[in-house]
């Protein structure tokens, strides 16, 4: 292969990326919650260290009650990155959801140390 068809390659695969994140949350705010997993599962498959990717997934879990899937998502997206507030927003909820307050205020708390650390 050519220089060029590896780089049509890689911008072929970042636009496919692109795709399923952006069409994934779109299906999330929609409340198309199975088709934005489909969707976010993909652009996961693509690329696993991107946090936003886990968290908007665990949006979608959350529309379907599959609590536990969004925990582990959200797991997952607060330890690529711990600075992400959305993470700890949808973990605060995932634990209210889930009528899990004590946790719930503990990850409000986690989010307030690790935040303000500079």
């Amino acid at each position: 292969r050519n220089k060029h068809s590896i780089l049509s390659c890689r911008e072929l695969s970042l636009a496919k990326l692109s795709a399923f994140f952006e069409r994934g949350n779109i299906k999330v705010d929609l409340n198309d919650y199975q088709g934005a997993i489909l969707d976010l599962t993909n652009a996961i498959e693509i690329n696993v260290f991107q946090p936003i990717y886990y968290s908007r997934r665990a949006d979608a879990f959350n529309g379907i009650a599959d609590h536990e899937s969004a925990l582990n998502d959200l797991n997952k997206s607060i330890n690529l990155d711990r600075r992400k507030s959305y993470s700890f927003y949808s973990l605060v909820r995932t634990h209210a959801l889930m009528k899990n307050f004590y946790k719930a205020t503990n990850a409000i708390n986690q989010s307030l140390k690790l935040n303000t650390k500079d």
